[in-house]
């Protein structure tokens, strides 16, 4: 049978519709971008508020080895706690590896990468060190320790004492506050911290390693199919990546002597 032309246009109209519906339904074609949305709070250099950063080069090496797009949205690390748990987004940069409150990892994960990491303490008066002692040992002390927002109970944790001695600010703000006599220190990431105090101007700022080994930072990832999937991809990609050169300098600044002065 000899179909017309107006037919045969008709059917492969219908096969392509067919082809499509398939396709949308077994997922992305092949050859496609995947996207991947990634949110972090302002750690620089780890990460900088205008969406760059270390973990952003490392994540867009990453892509483009395997054909993925990452978006990057800025905020608080209390907001993107919120977010990968109710999966608005797919990676959060960055969890303090294995040590996040136990309802993290009821429905997030961690990646199979992770970064040293240093937690200082920085300060301009002694007598900060006098406090904190009294706070350690549960003696009655007017202590106050400001760290980023979000990070209040590991900090506790790091530093050995009540919680209630900590308070939580947008970390941008916390140089001002010292040297305005607001708080008695910071307690936070080393690097991040000592980026602010510098790009402050606040003088004289000392800081102490608050650990006496390196801690590990790593990425936050949905703990679901698509997140495990998305894991093991990641693994992969990294171990193709030159992560050596895009630290390098970070390496060099965690590596200072464990006390010291930011100049």
């Amino acid at each position: 049978m000899v179909m017309s032309l107006r037919t045969v246009i008709q059917s492969a109209a219908r096969i392509g519709m067919a082809t499509l519906l398939v396709a949308g339904m077994t997922g992305s074609p092949a050859g496609a971008e995947e996207s991947y949305k990634v949110f972090m709070d302002p750690l620089p250099p780890l990460s900088n508020s205008d969406g760059s950063g270390l973990g952003p080069s490392l994540l867009s090496a990453a892509g483009k080895l395997g054909d993925i797009k990452f978006t990057f949205e800025v905020g608080t690390f209390s907001r993107g706690l919120a977010d990968l748990r109710d999966r608005k987004i797919d990676v959060l940069l960055y969890t303090a590896n294995k040590q996040e409150a136990p309802e993290f990892y009821e429905t997030s994960q961690e990646a199979d990468w992770t970064l040293p990491a240093r937690f200082d303490l920085f300060y301009v008066n002694d007598a900060v060190l006098q406090k904190l002692e009294a706070a350690k040992k549960g003696e009655p002390t007017d202590l106050t320790i400001a760290t980023a927002l979000g990070n209040k109970e590991l900090m506790a944790s790091v530093l050995g004492i009540d919680p209630k001695y900590l308070t939580e600010k947008s970390i941008d703000i916390l140089p001002k506050m010292l040297s305005a006599n607001r708080i008695d220190g910071i307690a936070f990431e080393m690097t991040s911290v000592y980026n602010y105090i510098k790009s402050d101007g606040v003088k004289n700022v000392k800081h102490k390693m608050l650990h006496d080994e390196l801690m590990l930072l790593s990425m936050g990832l949905q703990k679901s199919p698509k997140g495990d999937q998305f894991k093991g991809k990641l693994k992969e990609l990294f171990a193709k990546v030159d992560t050596n050169a895009i630290f390098a300098d970070y390496m060099k600044l965690i590596k200072l002597p464990p006390t010291g002065v930011v100049n």
